[in-house]
């Protein structure tokens, strides 16, 4: 019987393997030029599911393992549910991600063609892991909304893990399920929960990454290898800016076998780097050439670059149009960006002027601002200033340096947060989430009573912030597919059931064309209208908060083109 930590490894994997999988398969298949890969994709993805779920827990008591497989049903059924019953708000989860997870199921190979969408170089040129899950999970299940199912497998296993890390290194399992709970379910990963961005699952796969780093150095066994080449495989192969990241937990790694060596607390290395160094070989050859051959080989061989268009000499500023006004009225340093933000008011806004505030204090319109998924400043929740600040001070108290494990995860935080010239948007860095989780550990464990209390009263701070992120990113969830139903109900009740065309406005880069078959109303591909203003009998269709019509439905057959 293997024990409880071990257990959870399993569902690390588990979950971590049900993202993965499909993804990869779904690549391997596409490089083979595979007319109709997507039955094959399905059918091999759930073969190789069920046979890691037996080797998984081939070993658990047949009593344990039906429990511990009914826990694993029950989860995935509640995500599939919010899932399926919230739809996708944001801008960029109906604007690129959808041009390339449409551009998928009707049939485009992105290896050896173009997407056609609103947004062709995002689509073409971006990592594509996430689309070839969510193309996989939407044509065999015939739901879009479920391929952003996603997000919550990956943070159930980023969970998993978390709870394993600081049974650990000692704590009770109480605590270690709330500090899981914590680390898994940060406000950029509730942000977008119900979306097709990628930066909450970076998030968690961030967590994986930094937590099996740091038992690889110290405590490894075989699955947290598995955890770490899986992890990061997968991260190069969904954002550009995992790579860099896992280069720079590579290098502290190193660093701090050769100081663990050089203080004689560690036999000879030798056998550990070269371990190290086969893992990093696998996490190249699997993100890059396998999962992430489009981009980055393709952009390399279409002589861009492999990470245009974020990097190299055809780069393309993408990040000027976002920058508060704070920041392009003045050229701050990266610290002193990064600090804005920390102390700021969380607004989503760009536009807004920055406020700053008494940290551990909130206001309504900071709530407002985490119901979206990339809010600019502050974006790590309403208490995290304040809790962050002093949990450095609990740290301290407790003499957390003297906690090496501790300190080595700290070490992965830091580098790999402001290693990113953005490290002050919260979405770049949804890492940085774990740093004042980290910081309370030491003071869990045996610190003086005071100390200790301090420290479960920054948990609890930290829990509440993830609470009010969930309920404000909830609320807006909830709000805005309430009134996308409102309005097809109309439109079926007005109109009918039937197809109807999608005219939009010139600018208007969002797909509607996703929520085809909702309420009976199936929407045809979009399409910006041949004149303005647009003729009478057109029904507006909006999903946006201030209910601004974003497309004009018209009924017409789809086969025979727009009645237009």
């Amino acid at each position: 019987m293997i024990p409880r930590q071990g257990v959870l490894s399993a569902v690390t994997v588990f979950f971590l393997s049900a993202v993965w999988i499909p993804a990869a398969v779904t690549a391997v298949l596409l490089l083979t030029h595979l007319q109709s890969w997507e039955l094959p994709a399905e059918l091999l993805s759930l073969v190789l599911l069920a046979c890691t779920a037996a080797s998984l827990f081939r070993r658990l008591p047949h009593s344990e393992a039906i429990q511990v497989i009914a826990v694993l049903i029950a989860l995935i059924l509640a995500a599939a549910a919010i899932s399926v019953w919230f739809y996708d708000s944001s801008d960029d989860g109906r604007n690129y991600h959808a041009d390339a997870i449409l551009g998928l199921l009707r049939g485009v190979n992105p290896i050896y063609g173009q997407f056609r969408g609103a947004e062709p170089v995002w689509s073409n040129h971006y990592p594509k892991a996430t689309w070839y899950f969510a193309a996989v999970v939407i044509h065999l299940f015939h739901n879009y909304q479920l391929g952003k199912i996603y997000n919550f497998l990956l943070i159930f296993a980023a969970m998993a893990f978390a709870v394993r890390f600081f049974r650990w290194q000692g704590l009770g399992e109480p605590v270690s399920v709330l500090l899981g709970a914590i680390a898994a379910f940060s406000p950029v990963a509730l942000s977008q929960i119900n979306t097709f961005y990628v930066d909450g699952a970076i998030g968690s796969l961030m967590i994986l990454i930094l937590l099996s780093g740091v038992n690889i150095v110290f405590r490894a066994e075989r699955l947290d290898r598995v955890v770490f080449v899986l992890a990061a495989s997968l991260a190069i192969a969904v954002k550009f800016t995992a790579g860099p990241y896992i280069a720079g937990v590579a290098l502290v790694m190193v660093a701090v076998r050769l100081w663990l060596r050089w203080r004689k607390l560690t036999p000879w290395i030798a056998p550990q780097l070269r371990a190290d160094l086969v893992s990093l070989l696998a996490v190249g050859f699997l993100g890059v050439v396998i999962l992430g051959y489009a981009p980055y080989v393709t952009n390399t061989l279409q002589g861009l670059g492999p990470l245009y268009p974020v990097a190299g000499p055809k780069k393309i500023d993408i990040m000027t149009r976002t920058y508060p006004v704070e920041f392009l009225d003045h050229s701050y340093s990266l610290p002193r960006k990064f600090l804005i933000s920390f102390f700021a008011r969380t607004q989503s806004r760009a536009d807004q002027p920055t406020s700053f505030k008494v940290p551990l204090t909130f206001s309504k319109k900071e709530i407002l601002s985490l119901g979206t998924p990339d809010s600019r400043m502050a974006g790590w929740g309403v208490f995290f200033s304040g809790a962050t600040l002093i949990s450095v001070a609990v740290f301290f108290l407790a003499k957390g340096w003297r906690d090496t494990p501790i300190v080595v995860a700290l070490l992965f935080v830091i580098v790999t947060t402001f290693m990113n010239p953005e490290c002050w948007w919260a979405r770049f860095t949804p890492q940085f989430a774990l740093f004042p989780i980290l910081l309370l550990v030491p003071a869990l464990q045996l610190a003086p009573r005071l100390t200790r209390l301090a420290a479960r009263v920054m948990v609890l701070f930290l829990a509440l912030n993830g609470l009010v992120s969930a309920g404000a990113a909830a609320a807006a969830a909830f709000i805005k597919t309430r009134m996308l139903d409102k309005s097809l109900t109309y439109i079926a009740e007005t109109g009918g059931p039937g197809e109807y065309w999608a005219y939009r406005e010139p600018g208007d880069l969002e797909h509607y064309d996703q929520f085809s078959g909702i309420k009976g109303v199936v929407i045809c591909d979009e399409i910006v209208p041949p004149r303005y203003p647009l003729p009478d009998g057109g029904f507006p269709l909006s999903q946006n908060m201030n209910n601004e019509p974003q497309v004009i439905l018209y009924k017409g057959s789809c086969s025979a083109g727009p009645p237009l």
